[in-house]
């Protein structure tokens, strides 16, 4: 290896798994690590992180990096990481609490109160995004409601990629997409005065960091952490924007204007256009969704996310994986699914409609309902555990275009990203429902590529985000997708099924809850 080549150290601090990856100035992903991260679910919709164990899986892992490029030249360090949720500290720079995290849905009731309140339309109306459970304002409502001694120990509320940040500038500050998506007027992209008296949290204003912007901001590494990773004196370290938003970027939707649509499949769904400016946000009735700042220029994120993608995944592995341990029989997860992949290849749809509510805080998009529950209509004794893969992989495609639908039209790409990506039955499943082409991001590790390309951009090695996506994203090569002209009406037949069994079943989820 080359001993003077420089390189980029990006942090993806996600949910359940926090990764370390480490890209030269061309783009290429030279090496990565990763660590789980535990959570845990409580009663009455607690979902926590310990976040002194956060920091340390993330030194643990960066360390493990470090060992395997010991011989590079490490220019900056960049961090991104799961979104919504709140990181409570005190003056001392400790946690007072354990991290609420986006799963966590205990200030559900408090977000249906607000949601009724006539102002809560003049709040989306500046805001442009849904007030949801998992978001920081209804979090910190909670406490102000059921634990105020905590706020008073408090003097910063975080994100989960601030805290990152924290441990390791010592600098207090969040990112534009986190600040502003939470209490901000979208079009001023700023914090919004208006917003925060809305919330009724006016009061705890002084919790809310400063905005800092990683295109054009950055603040050295503490300098006991650089002499301890054996790095120079004053390494930058940028904060990127949400990890969604960087999985935007690092997947390419800066590369061409004409490829806008965003899918991200991983243990929530994310299903973005990208506007231009903020007259083309088109907001809805329900006042449902996200609108989050994209990096550059004037251009909005505007989102569905529906609250668990993946985890219907690994929700029905996981039934199978509970019958073969008591058999003494060990599964391989990954190597299951590869086995599954050609499995669903081979069979015809089964006509089971698939609703992937699995997660117990319900849903967030395009509706959001806390009391929403996953459900199979259609069974028969016929049906076998593939063709009940099939229905969850179909159920997603039907969420995801439920998702898009009530934010637009879809454009005629969709770039998808997620470890289901890699997945032939998926994609090919995803194109035809959408009916549209489907075309896998070129980084398996597409958030941490953003955090990075941020970062080659505060640091000057391009001039813009388009430019450093031209350079590092080679996808000519990948196979783009496209819809089945022999599924095309089944599907459109199954969405209209779709949506309306979700009608007949909504009104039994809080009876049964």
């Amino acid at each position: 290896m080359n001993n003077s080549s420089e390189v980029i150290i990006s942090i993806d601090a996600g949910t359940s798994i926090i990764k370390t990856v480490a890209f030269d100035l061309e783009g290429k992903l030279l090496a990565s690590t990763t660590r789980t991260n535990d959570y845990s679910i409580l009663e009455h919709g607690c979902v926590i992180q310990d976040m002194d164990k956060t920091w340390d899986k993330t030194i643990q892992c960066l360390r493990d990096l470090l060992e395997i490029i010991d011989d590079k030249n490490i220019i900056a360090f960049s961090v991104t990481g799961q979104g919504d949720g709140t990181w409570l500290i005190d003056n001392d720079g400790k946690s007072t609490h354990p991290a609420l995290l986006w799963l966590d849905s205990r200030s559900s009731n408090i977000v249906n109160k607000l949601r009724k309140d006539p102002n809560d339309v003049e709040r989306y109306n500046i805001n442009m995004t849904g007030l949801m459970s998992c978001h920081q304002g209804p979090q910190l409502i909670w406490f102000k409601e059921n634990n105020k001694e905590i706020l008073q120990r408090s003097v910063k509320a975080l994100h989960c990629k601030d805290w990152i940040y924290y441990n390791l500038t010592g600098e207090i500050v969040t990112d534009p997409s986190e600040a502003i998506v939470s209490y901000g007027d979208l079009e001023k992209r700023c914090y919004s005065d208006e917003v925060i008296e809305i919330l009724g949290l006016t009061s705890q204003k002084y919790l809310l960091p400063e905005i800092s912007n990683g295109l054009y901001e950055s603040h050295p590494l503490k300098k006991e952490i650089s002499k301890d990773f054996n790095v120079k004196i004053g390494t930058p370290v940028i904060l990127g924007y949400i990890d969604g938003i960087c999985t935007q970027v690092g997947a390419g939707m800066s590369k061409n204007d004409k490829e806008n649509c965003f899918s991200i499949v991983g243990s929530t769904g994310g299903h973005a256009i990208i506007r231009k400016s903020l007259n083309e946000v088109k907001l809805n009735s329900q006042r449902t969704g996200y609108c989050h700042v994209y990096p550059e220029g004037f251009k909005i994120v505007q989102t569905q996310a529906h609250m668990s993608a993946t985890l219907n995944i690994d929700w029905l592995f996981q039934i199978a994986s509970d019958l073969f341990d008591r058999n003494g029989i060990n599964v391989d997860k990954n190597e299951f699914l590869k086995d599954i992949d050609q499995h669903i290849l081979e069979i015809p749809p089964s006509n089971i409609i698939f609703h992937p509510f699995i997660s117990s805080a319900g849903e967030r998009g395009p509706f959001i309902n806390s009391d929403a529950r996953a459900s199979f209509v259609g069974l028969n004794s016929q049906h076998g555990y593939f063709d009940l893969m099939r229905s969850v992989f179909e159920g997603l495609a039907m969420a995801a275009k439920h998702c898009f639908l009530s934010i637009g039209s879809i454009g005629s790409t969709v770039i998808l990203s997620g470890g289901v990506s890699k997945n032939e039955s998926f994609c090919k499943i995803y194109s035809t429902a959408l009916n549209k082409k489907v075309k896998p991001a070129f980084y398996s590790e597409a958030g941490a590529a953003g955090a990075a390309m941020i970062a080659a951009v505060n640091l000057g090695v391009f001039s813009d985000l388009k430019s450093c996506s031209q350079k590092w994203i080679q996808d000519n090569h990948i196979s783009v997708y496209k819809p089945d002209p022999d599924f095309r009406g089944y599907y459109d037949k199954l969405y209209e099924n779709y949506l309306e069994s979700l009608k007949r079943v909504e009104p039994l989820w809080g009876k049964i809850k």
